[in-house]
């Protein structure tokens, strides 16, 4: 990922909370929950199946799509370590990476208690914030 879009940084924040989240279910999918007979529970359709491959293949594609979702991560932190104006920096850490609002950011990076200071700053970079 090159050149990073504004749609990237807005997403950001969501692709570590997805990532979280698909770490949290491949635990569930390792250690399930055991009936009180001790078996793991399972359907009950007529069909034989076999849980563990079922639950194997999911895994896989969960571990697939967090490799994904992690390099986008990864591409966004190297785009921002990167980044020369740092100013632009400073508020796309601030805004998209730590959630903060316009206008803690501008009176935090850019020392301004107008609020649009800072997303004014961001869209002269990527035409829209």
């Amino acid at each position: 990922m090159t050149g990073v879009t504004i749609l990237d940084l807005k997403d950001y924040r969501h692709l570590v909370k997805e990532i979280r989240t698909i770490d949290e279910e491949l635990e569930w999918i390792y250690f399930p929950v055991a009936s009180p007979n001790g078996k793991t529970s399972g359907s009950r359709g007529s069909e034989p199946s076999d849980p563990t491959a079922r639950a194997v293949r999911k895994a896989a594609r969960l571990r697939e799509r967090r490799a994904r979702l992690q390099a986008k991560v990864e591409a966004i932190d190297q785009w921002l370590v990167e980044l020369e104006d740092h100013q632009l920096a400073a508020i796309c850490r601030a805004r998209y990476v730590l959630g903060r609002s316009w206008a803690e950011v501008s009176l935090e990076v850019c020392g301004s208690d107008n609020l649009s200071t800072a997303r004014m700053i961001v869209v002269r970079h990527f035409g829209s914030a």
